[in-house]
C-alpha cells in the first residue's frame, strides 16, 4: 500500500480532483479516497462528555491542542487502513492529512497568540513528526482570489474577514513548507482548464508513486 496527501487552500481544487480518481488505476495500483473509509474520530467522544458542540468545544481549545487532537484523528485512520491493505496495491489518496494541521495550527496561533508564523510551522512540524512520519504530499498551488471564489460559490456564503486571515496565512504557509521539505511536490493548476486537470494530476502521481 502507498498512502499520498493532498493538500492546499479552500477551493483549490482537492476534492474535486479526487472525486475523478476514484477506483482509477495507476501503475497497477487502484486507487482508494480517504473519504470512502470509516472515520475514527477519538476527539467526538471527548466532546460528547463534555456535553459541547463541535465548534464550541475547538473555539476555546489552544491551537495547538486542536492540532494534537487532529493528529490523533489521521494517525488512527491511518493505521486502520494500512492494516486493512497491508501488502496490496492500492493507493490511498487522503483529502488533507498533517501538514494542513501545521498550517491552519500555525495560522491560528499567529493570529491569537502573535509571534513568528514561520517559527510557529516549523515548531509545529517538529511536534508532529516526533509522533510519526509524515506521508508524501501534493500541494495544490492556484490563484488566492480564484480558490476563495471557488469556495464561497460551494459553500454558498462569503468568507468573513477572520476565515479570509487565516486561509491567507495558510497560502502563505504551504508555499513555504514547499520550500523547506522535499516531502511536497507541487501541482501548479493556475490556468489549467478543467480537461487538463485529471490528466496532469494522473501524471504527477505517477510521478510521486
Amino acid at each position: 500500500m502507498k498512502w499520498i496527501t493532498i493538500e492546499g487552500i479552500e477551493g483549490s481544487g482537492k476534492t474535486y480532483l479526487l472525486n475523478h480518481m476514484k477506483s482509477k488505476i495507476i501503475k497497477g495500483y487502484k486507487i482508494k479516497i480517504s473519504t470512502e473509509f470509516p472515520q475514527s474520530n477519538p476527539w467526538k467522544n471527548i466532546i460528547k462528555e463534555l456535553g459541547k458542540k463541535d465548534n464550541e468545544f475547538f473555539r476555546n481549545e489552544e491551537p495547538i491542542s486542536e492540532m494534537l487532537i487532529f493528529f490523533g484523528v489521521k494517525l488512527a485512520n491511518y493505521d486502520k487502513i494500512k492494516k486493512l491493505y497491508k501488502n496490496k496495491k492500492i493507493l490511498v489518496l487522503e483529502d488533507r492529512g498533517a501538514f494542513s494541521n501545521i498550517i491552519y495550527g500555525s495560522a491560528i496561533d499567529y493570529l491569537t497568540n502573535g509571534g513568528s508564523f514561520y517559527k510557529k510551522i516549523l515548531k509545529f512540524k517538529e511536534i508532529r513528526e516526533m509522533i510519526s512520519p509524515i506521508q508524501p504530499s501534493i500541494l495544490f498551488i492556484d490563484n488566492f482570489d480564484d480558490c476563495i471564489n471557488r469556495a464561497e460559490k460551494k459553500r454558498n456564503r462569503r468568507f468573513d474577514k477572520e476565515e479570509i486571515n487565516i486561509i491567507k496565512l495558510a497560502y502563505k504557509g504551504f508555499k513555504y513548507l514547499s520550500r523547506i521539505d522535499r516531502k511536497f511536490i507541487i501541482f501548479d493548476r493556475t490556468n489549467l482548464r478543467d480537461d487538463k486537470l485529471i490528466s496532469r494530476f494522473e501524471r504527477r502521481v505517477s510521478e510521486v508513486i
